[in-house]
């Protein structure tokens, strides 16, 4: 069993796709936290009193230092450790890496536009579905000529974004396979299926002071 006070605290929540990549990330560097599952309605002081964002995940260091930020966490853990090769080092790819994972921002907001679209009157559920399509145009042409994002080899761009598309699939699946996108619903199935993916989406009770200590 991990010595707690050698292991960074993440709190987190199942589901978001923001704390989905933290996790892949530090699961790939082989990295174990301490584990804070997060019941959004009832947000732990513990985790406001680190960040005034009040959104997971927030990563707590040992040292006291927070990262706030998914993709924060994502490079900290593989500049750690990267057993599994996720980092680019070609510049260029990097790059473009980067500039396609800067975008999941406004992808995530136009996916939550489809989830919830009964939020967004002014915003048939058709016109909303349509805004998200030049986002998969990239993921097919992409796809279309290489296993994964990157290339041929897995890449920390795959855990980035997947998070993403299995938000959206999961929303409705049939509308989904209506769709000309193959290869990007290949790649989804792949990652989906991972034993990465599936260890990282073990169920857990939100998190309290007088739970027992959980290890990711």
């Amino acid at each position: 069993m991990p010595e707690a006070k050698n292991n960074p605290i993440l709190y987190s929540f199942r589901r978001c796709p923001f704390a989905m990549r933290a996790r892949l990330a530090l699961h790939a560097a082989d990295i174990t936290v301490i584990l804070r599952e997060v019941a959004l309605k009832n947000k732990p002081q513990a985790m406001l009193s680190l960040s005034l964002k009040a959104t997971v995940p927030v990563l707590q260091l040992p040292n006291g230092d927070v990262l706030e930020e998914s993709f924060e966490i994502m490079l900290w853990a593989l500049y750690q450790n990267d057993p599994c090769n996720l980092l680019i080092s070609n510049k260029r790819e990097n790059q473009a890496a980067l500039d396609l994972i800067h975008v999941s921002t406004e992808m995530n907001a136009l996916i939550r536009e489809i989830k919830f679209n009964e939020r967004h009157p002014e915003l048939s559920l058709k016109q909303a579905q349509e805004n998200i399509l030049p986002y998969l145009d990239k993921f097919e042409a992409l796809l279309q000529n290489h296993t994964y994002l990157n290339g041929e080899t897995l890449k920390y761009i795959d855990y980035a974004l997947f998070p993403f598309i299995r938000q959206l699939i999961h929303i409705d699946p049939n509308w989904f396979s209506t769709l000309p996108y193959p290869e990007t619903y290949r790649w989804y199935k792949k990652l989906h299926t991972s034993e990465a993916f599936q260890h990282i989406m073990i169920k857990h009770k939100p998190w309290c002071e007088a739970n027992p200590l959980v290890f990711l």
